[in-house]
């Protein structure tokens, strides 16, 4: 366990070294005097500097856009749902007696997950060539019901107080056991690999003038999330962790449904009713997305 600690916190600690060597080498570039009363910056590195700047501004500018706060739901649900999968769920497993002693159940969990985002990632793949725009509302729909299903597995199978402290109860309906575990691992990977999905569909349409903001602003709320799930973790049982699962499940569907028919009723306005039919490849989405904030 030493080993394997020393070794994480080394790899995590070559980020210092990174940016220790960039900061060199930025410095060594500038020519930077000592005996200098005052600093110069070079007109390549004034650029980065403001650069850096105005792009945190205009992450900030794109908060005003009223699809992000539709969308915010979605990926604060993603944040929760990924702490979950990768923190709560598989403590229960570890803290349940009955499973405790198997020394392969959390790999063979880890292995269900990405076996879940594979078969997801082929099948949208597959049903995107047959069916137009299925990467938004109706992979929502299959993550909602794929994520409905598996946190009621979750609260019938899974010890109450399992994700809180080491226990032998039994579930609410019925007790866990190994294909428990690797279906529940299964089935949330196949709706992460949906949400996960939708938000790379949706960003580019409905920001598509500012899709890298886009992106870190999502990015922002699932860590949001991630940390509020964690930090509150050692302190709320598993009933309460699905109960708000059920609630975002909801609400996260609802508000991504609602952004995306009205994004489709404004390209409708603008461009008529075949705008379904118009590849992605042949519009404008920048000059799509300035139109639509006219409107």
């Amino acid at each position: 366990m030493a080993r394997n600690a020393s070794i994480s916190w080394a790899v995590a600690c070559l980020s210092f070294t990174t940016g220790g060597l960039i900061l060199i080498w930025v410095f060594n570039n500038n020519g930077v005097d000592a005996d200098q009363d005052h600093r110069e910056f070079s007109d390549s590195m004034i650029r980065i500097i403001f650069g850096a700047f105005s792009f945190f501004l205009s992450a900030f500018k794109t908060f005003r856009k009223c699809n992000v706060w539709w969308l915010s739901f979605s990926w604060f649900y993603l944040g929760i749902t990924t702490s979950f999968m990768l923190g709560v769920y598989p403590t229960t497993l570890i803290f349940t007696e009955s499973l405790s002693k198997s020394t392969v159940l959390i790999s063979f969990y880890s292995f269900s997950i990405s076996v879940g985002e594979l078969s997801i990632a082929v099948i949208i793949s597959i049903a995107s060539n047959k069916y137009e725009n299925f990467g938004r509302v109706p992979t929502a729909v299959i993550g909602f019901a794929i994520h409905l299903l598996v946190f009621t597995l979750v609260l019938l199978s899974t010890p109450r107080y399992s994700s809180l402290r080491p226990n032998n109860d039994g579930g609410l309906l019925f007790n866990p056991n190994l294909y428990t575990s690797l279906l529940c691992g299964y089935c949330m990977g196949v709706a992460d690999g949906c949400w996960n999905t939708i938000r790379c569909c949706i960003i580019p349409l409905l920001l598509a003038d500012s899709r890298a903001e886009g992106f870190s602003i999502s990015k922002a709320f699932q860590s949001l999330a991630s940390f509020v799930v964690f930090f509150l973790s050692p302190i709320i049982d598993i009933y309460a962790h699905v109960a708000i699962l059920l609630l975002f499940n909801i609400l996260a569907t609802a508000t991504f449904i609602i952004a995306s028919v009205q994004d489709d009723r404004k390209k409708r306005r603008i461009y008529g009713p075949k705008i379904s039919h118009v590849s992605a490849n042949a519009i404008d989405l920048c000059a799509l997305e300035n139109k639509l904030e006219s409107c």
